[in-house]
């Protein structure tokens, strides 16, 4: 398992940590052989088994949010390779999560739709989704999620909170929020969305779905919540 960046509450950080999962777990600081980059938290990171690599995007450096993407190689000893990718992009991210799709080698990136007008227009809700193709060269594509059912065969699902957790592919978009969590479940096919900070200072405890390929009529999702 690798850590990187991250904050102490005085300064963004750069460094790299590794936790070896064999016999006992121990920590070990790696040294990539070129870099540092910037030093940032709320970034979002996924593990490329196709290249043995470590792509990390976004997140808040000394300057700001960023909108850069590095790759991690881990072959033939740790080093860091910025990635070019051609616009349009995401742009500047923060607080966003991504997920690694290896049906379609792909980044999903669900991120907080930038801030712009007022406060109760629509650009102050929903998330939105880009996902990163990593051929060569790689590339971003805009998944809107507002009309993803009809562009991108991709339904949002809200789940119940409480009790036995299932819907049906009702469609929708959660509201703006950050710092959430998100996993992909190759068995499904799908990508999970729990928790998050909300516009109000509150804090979610829904859980959305994003199913990846259209849902069959009458698939209902269900979850048995620990």
């Amino acid at each position: 398992m690798l850590i990187l960046g991250g904050t102490d509450g005085d300064r963004y950080l750069d460094d790299v940590w590794a936790l070896a999962l064999d016999g006992v777990p121990a920590w070990t600081r790696l040294t990539p052989s070129r870099g540092p980059i910037p030093g940032r938290a709320g970034h979002a990171a996924v593990y490329d088994p196709v290249a043995d690599r470590v792509i990390i995007i976004g997140g808040r450096t000394s300057s700001g949010p960023s909108e850069d993407a590095w790759s991690l190689s881990l072959r033939d000893g740790a080093a860091w390779v910025p990635l070019q990718i051609p616009r349009p992009s995401p742009g500047e991210l923060e607080g966003h999560a991504a997920v690694y799709d290896p049906v379609r080698r792909r980044v999903l990136v669900i991120a907080p739709r930038a801030f712009s007008g007022p406060r109760t227009s629509a650009s102050w809700h929903a998330l939105r989704v880009w996902s990163l193709r990593l051929q060569t060269p790689p590339s971003w594509e805009n998944l809107d999620p507002s009309g993803v059912r009809e562009s991108s065969g991709m339904a949002a699902v809200k789940l119940l909170a409480m009790g036995p957790l299932s819907s049906g592919p009702s469609g929708g978009v959660p509201e703006y929020r950050k710092g959430f969590a998100a996993v992909y479940d190759p068995v499904e096919d799908l990508v999970l969305v729990n928790g998050g900070d909300l516009l109000n200072d509150d804090t979610s405890s829904e859980t959305w779905v994003l199913e990846l390929r259209r849902a069959p009529a009458g698939r209902r999702l269900k979850l048995k919540p620990n």
